[in-house]
């Protein structure tokens, strides 16, 4: 100690800090009675500060800092750890004492050359005089290789110490003897000194770590099992708490016995196979599959089964994952069965309608059986949809959706198709009576009354039918051959049964070209307007009716009969109706430069465009051609009204505050509620030509014509009669009050320019346009 540069420094006290600092990290390895040296230190300290310290005093001082001398090059340079000081700046070790010198190679005084451990020590010293203080008190472990193909392996703690008056590093090298040889064979050296790793202290870490595993095995959410594979049925030797709570089997009920006992007798599952299969091939596998729990009921488990090896690989245990996963199975199930069945009736839809269809079509050709399919519609349903409200007509869909099921075999299927429209699919049909036999028993199931609200209400069938193969080789192509029948049903007259047949393909072929002309004649505007004039009971012309027509290139003009329907099931019908009210928009301004803008025109309007952008158009059409108030009239149905009548008030309020007047068409058709009549914001009722027709002989038509025409004045209302063809026709309307008249008699659809010509032949002398308008015009009839 007396050659190394802190000798002199004894007597100033910089030894005793030496000591202080062994003691803290080193000393209490060696068993050294820390309050002895803290006391020498204290002592030293007092005895350096005195500066009258007396000469007996300051001998017993020096004394004891000799023996402190003694004490520390024991535990320096003579303790078993290895122990250093590293000195940053010169790059090499500049004290180090003999176990250090022995273990690493250690030379004081040289810079190591690259490859020797001391000069990875080097490296690793530097690295860990970067770090923080607490960090390099806690020391880590680091492995270094040696000359005799050794590695070393030790847990260095790393102090800052000043040495010479440069600042340097106090190593110790904690556990340097354990040492591994070049084929990873250990040798093992237990320390010992306080502090150093040992047995004792692995096997305090390993009963942690099994302690934080076996909690966290108990705690966990999921059903944990561990199988015995060296015996031949595979016992549970252990489960957790969870796996109890999920099957509700105590511990001891479970140990012992192979878990194939909670599959009960359902042991034809997919499952139970991919399982066996993974034990034979010992391999993990996991699959979902039904077990019970203790008290019967039904769990869904997924489960993760993994083999646990042995260090020769042999497989000892097995180790399984369970989780309930019924609720999620539920739900799955759930919107499965949401997605293949109808919400309202509970029916298959039509994509398991369509599924069902196709393997019934396959059973057919492996028994060489037949498939029947029925369509049927139900005839007025609209009607009490739309008078008693939906929740009624919900009511009669899921009536007849029950009598339907419980007419057919569980092989067979009841579907709803959409709406009002059921399909029912007849498996293994042998010939044309059975299925006629069941038509039969549908018709009359349906046509029985259907109680609503205390009141009886009668439906019936339309029904088409189709057969596989002599009607079609797909299940598309039954459906829609089917359908096909359906609506021949309907045009017969509707409550019957159609069988398919292929005269229909031809109409079918024909409505499809139709359609296609159709959408050419919206390309090249080929649409046109009539105009009917219509006249108030005195015979002044008041206003005209704009009807639309098609001006076919081949065929010529084409009345509305023929094509708006196929607008209507094309979705045309809503651009239709937008370019009929734009034309009569147009011929509005025209009338108003001849001088006649008091008179109105009526535009019929779809159920399509009144309930998608009727608003939007009128607003659009009147602001484009500068229409005054009254200008324009839209004539709506009982029917388009009644669809949804708050939506349709809301509607026409809004059109009535734009100036547009409104009229019911074909009043009287329909079924219309008193107490929303008298809500809507229309101004006439126009009497449907069905009760003028037959005015002289029928007296039902008079008796509905005078009530109509009481109602409306009860209501504030006008009224106007269509299908006036005769003079006591209109003698009769004028007579009872009616108060405006349309029809043949009076004048016959015609272009613009003739109805505008018959009105100016009806207007008074007097009028201020008549001589200006009596000049010559072409009057095209329609």
């Amino acid at each position: 100690m007396g050659a190394w540069p802190w000798g002199g420094l004894v007597v100033t006290g910089a030894v005793t800090l030496l000591a202080g600092f062994l003691v803290g990290a080193l000393l209490r390895r060696n068993r050294v009675h820390v309050s002895q040296l803290e006391a020498a230190h204290r002592a030293l300290l007092e005895a350096d500060r005195a500066a009258a310290i007396g000469q007996g005093e300051l001998t017993q001082s020096r004394e004891r800092v000799k023996r402190m001398e003694g004490q520390q090059r024991t535990l320096f340079v003579d303790n078993p750890v290895p122990m250093w000081i590293h000195c940053p700046t010169k790059g090499c070790v500049v004290a180090a004492n003999v176990a250090a010198r022995a273990a690493f190679g250690l030379t004081e005084g040289v810079v190591s050359p690259e490859g020797t451990p001391a000069h990875s020590l080097a490296w690793v010293l530097d690295t860990l005089a970067a770090r923080r203080q607490e960090e390099r008190l806690g020391g880590e472990r680091w492995s270094f290789p040696m000359p005799d193909g050794r590695m070393l392996s030790a847990q260095l703690q790393v102090r800052d110490l000043e040495f010479g008056g440069v600042p340097c590093l106090l190593v110790t090298a904690v556990g340097a003897a354990d040492m591994l040889t070049v084929d990873s064979a250990p040798l093992r050296h237990e320390m010992a000194h306080e502090g150093g790793p040992n047995w004792d202290d692995e096997k305090r870490r390993f009963a942690t770590d099994l302690r934080l595993l076996r909690r966290a095995v108990e705690t966990t959410d999921s059903g944990i099992v561990i199988t015995d594979a060296t015996v031949a049925d595979h016992p549970i030797i252990y489960v957790n708490p969870a796996f109890e709570r999920i099957t509700g089997y105590a511990s001891d009920e479970l140990v012992g016995r192979n878990c194939r006992f909670l599959q009960g007798t359902d042991r034809e599952q997919a499952a139970v196979d991919a399982i066996r299969s993974a034990l034979q091939s010992e391999r993990d596998v996991r699959v979902t599959l039904r077990n019970y729990r203790r008290d019967g009921s039904l769990f869904w488990n997924d489960l993760h089964l993994t083999p646990l090896r042995a260090p020769d690989g042999v497989v000892t245990h097995h180790v399984a994952i369970v989780n309930d996963v019924t609720e999620q199975r539920h739900y799955e199930d759930q919107l499965a069965y949401r997605a293949t069945h109808d919400d309202l009736t509970g029916l298959p839809n039509r994509q398991l309608l369509l599924d069902r269809l196709e393997q019934a079509i396959r059973m057919a050709d492996r028994n060489g059986s037949s498939v029947a399919v029925m369509f049927i519609d139900l005839d007025d349903f609209k009607l009490i949809n739309d008078t008693l409200g939906h929740a009624a007509g919900d009511k009669v869909l899921r009536a007849v959706a029950s009598r339907l099921s419980g007419l057919v075999r569980d092989t067979d299927t009841v579907a709803r198709f959409g709406g009002d429209e059921f399909v029912v699919l007849l498996t293994e049909q042998g010939d044309a009576t059975a299925r006629n036999a069941v038509i039969e028993r549908v018709t009359h199931a349906i046509s029985q009354p259907i109680i609503i609200d205390g009141t009886a209400h009668a439906i019936t069938p339309s029904i088409g039918h189709a057969s596989y193969p002599e009607s079609g080789s797909s299940a598309d192509m039954l459906l829609m051959r089917s359908d096909m029948a359906m609506y021949q049903a309907k045009r017969l007259g509707r409550n019957r049964a159609v069988g398919y047949d292929a005269s229909f393909d031809a109409n079918t072929s024909e409505r499809l070209q139709l359609v296609k002309e159709l959408r050419e004649a919206f390309e090249n505007n080929e649409f046109v307007l009539a105009f009917q004039p219509v006249f108030h009971r005195d015979g002044r012309p008041v206003a005209m009716e704009a009807l639309v027509r098609w001006n076919h290139p081949e065929q010529g003009e084409i009345p509305p009969g023929r094509f708006i329907t196929v607008c209507e099931e094309s979705g045309m019908i809503g651009e239709l109706g937008r370019r009929v009210l734009t034309m009569a928009a147009q011929h509005h301004k025209r009338l108003s430069a001849l001088g006649l803008g008091e008179f109105r025109i009526a535009v019929n309007v779809s159920a399509a465009q009144f309930a998608e952008s009727l608003y939007e158009d009128v607003q659009q059409a009147m602001a484009t051609y500068g229409l005054r108030p009254g200008a324009l009239e839209l004539e709506l149905t009982e029917s388009m009204i009644m669809d949804n009548p708050e939506h349709a008030i809301a509607t026409m309020e809004a059109l009535t505050h734009l100036g547009v007047s409104i009229a019911v068409d074909d009043f009287g058709t329909g079924y219309s509620s008193l107490a929303y009549l008298k809500r809507l914001p229309i101004r006439r009722l126009k009497i449907d030509r069905s009760f003028v027709r037959d005015l002289a002989e029928n007296s039902s038509d008079r008796s509905i014509c005078q009530s109509v025409i009481a109602l409306a004045k009860a209501l504030e209302l006008e009224t106007v009669a269509e299908g006036v063809e005769t003079a006591a026709q209109r003698d009769w309307l004028a007579e009872h009050g009616v108060d405006e008249l349309q029809g043949y008699y009076l004048g016959r659809p015609t272009r613009f320019e003739g109805a505008v010509a018959l009105m100016v032949k009806a207007l008074p002398a007097d009028h201020p346009v008549v001589a200006r308008l009596t000049q010559p015009m072409a009057a095209g009839v329609a």
